[in-house]
């Protein structure tokens, strides 16, 4: 008989050992196990599996515990259901605050206008979070913050293709489209639009550019290094209207 595992759930651990037991007479039938399995013990894992899933694609334990505790293992979430349980937790928002927030939330791939997933609200975390700070939600303060800046782009593939037509000089502030949780400014460079992934190190946000490192404790701090250096190189903000619905 091969040994248990540790973390093996205690309903499957006896099922094993009442399986095994010396008398062949009190041994469960075929017919007592497919109604363990059934009831009890697939449920089980099936939640185990999903918690665990939940636990692996947010990346912060108050965001784990926020979709936990009003989601439980619904890997989709209507849109309208979502935003209400935030504001609610929040201590409310107003609707236009809401429109810029909806607006970031449907950028991502794997939400909507109608629905936001589990994995998308794991990538919303990874770029705007955290959920809470000082036991506070601050999530939807800080899509709002960014949301209303004009050279901040969100999540957008065609932004850098709008830049070729600006001047030199002209830059915006992206999502990575690959990389959830990084940003990437992009500028254009006579007539041609090139980007740079955005680092954080120490807590600042920072990157280098033609010799020069540019530093922000926050993304807006940081783009005003880059209008205020000496080379010009960030001179015009490729603005855009404020993100939101």
């Amino acid at each position: 008989r091969m040994p248990i595992a540790a973390d093996v759930p205690d309903c499957v651990k006896n099922l094993m050992e009442v399986c095994w037991h010396q008398d062949p007479n009190e041994r469960p039938s075929f017919e007592t196990i497919v109604q363990l399995l059934e009831k009890r013990i697939i449920p089980l894992l099936q939640h185990m599996e999903a918690t665990h899933s939940i636990t692996t694609s947010i990346p912060n334990t108050d965001a784990q515990d926020f979709w936990t505790r009003n989601f439980h293992t619904r890997e989709i979430v209507p849109m309208v259901e979502f935003l209400r349980v935030l504001s609610e937790e929040a201590g409310g928002f107003s609707s236009d605050d809401e429109s810029y927030i909806r607006a970031i939330l449907s950028q991502i791939k794997e939400n909507s206008e109608e629905s936001i997933s589990r994995i998308g609200f794991g990538k919303i975390i990874a770029w705007y979070g955290p959920l809470k700070v000082n036991h506070r939600i601050v999530l939807h303060e800080r899509i709002i913050q960014l949301a209303k800046q004009k050279w901040f782009h969100g999540y957008s593939k065609t932004a850098e293709g709008g830049l070729k037509n600006e001047t030199p000089g002209t830059f915006l502030i992206r999502l990575s489209t690959d990389r959830p949780g990084i940003f990437t400014v992009s500028v254009n460079i006579r007539g041609d639009a090139y980007s740079r992934r955005i680092d954080m190190r120490d807590g600042v946000f920072c990157f280098e550019w033609g010799g020069i490192e540019y530093r922000g404790a926050t993304l807006e701090m940081l783009v005003n290094s880059m209008k205020n250096a000496d080379n010009n190189a960030f001179s015009t903000i490729c603005e855009r209207p404020p993100l939101r619905q």
